[in-house]
């Protein structure tokens, strides 16, 4: 017969390789963590020639102005991966599911090489923005070039030219 202690000890080998191999499986996609922020998940995506949808969808454990916080830090951090200095949010969701005790912050972004004339309300500094919040929650977030849709160049859309013939 096992004692006690033999069985607790058994019980807690059991569950930490569970934990370890379970965790081997978990996908990390573009997570942010970092000291005293809970993890959450970045989901972006074009939706024109300079505009972005980011997405910040967090766990229970984050308040609802961290994860504005952390999808602000996501829209500078798009801005500038893709060029840009500046962005305007020009619609924004809060959405929370509690069956799935998830946050989603979801705001569509204008982004500017400089800043826009007439001169829109609320336009950031991508750079700004971006050095602010990384310091005020320790974290750091990247992000790579989102593809852009291709629009015509001028030399696409020029009629063509008729070749001309060389003389002899």
């Amino acid at each position: 017969m096992l004692s006690v202690k033999t069985a607790k000890t058994k019980l807690l080998i059991i569950c930490s390789l569970s934990a370890l191999i379970f965790s081997g499986c978990a996908s990390t996609g573009n997570r942010v963590h970092g000291k005293g922020v809970a993890s959450g998940k970045y989901k972006d995506k074009v939706i024109g020639i300079n505009e972005f949808e980011v997405s910040f969808v967090a766990n229970h454990f984050v308040s609802v102005a961290k994860a504005k916080d952390l999808a602000l830090l996501r829209c500078s951090t798009i801005s500038l991966a893709n060029g840009y200095k500046y962005f305007s949010i020009f619609k924004q969701t809060l959405k929370r599911e509690f069956f799935n005790r998830k946050l989603i912050v979801k705001s569509s972004i204008a982004c500017f090489i400089e800043i826009p004339e007439p001169a829109l309300s609320d336009v950031y500094n991508a750079k700004a923005v971006k050095d602010y919040i990384q310091n005020k929650y320790n974290v750091i977030d990247r992000a790579k070039p989102l593809k852009q849709p291709k629009t015509p160049s001028s030399s696409e859309t020029a009629a063509p030219q008729k070749e001309q013939k060389k003389s002899p």
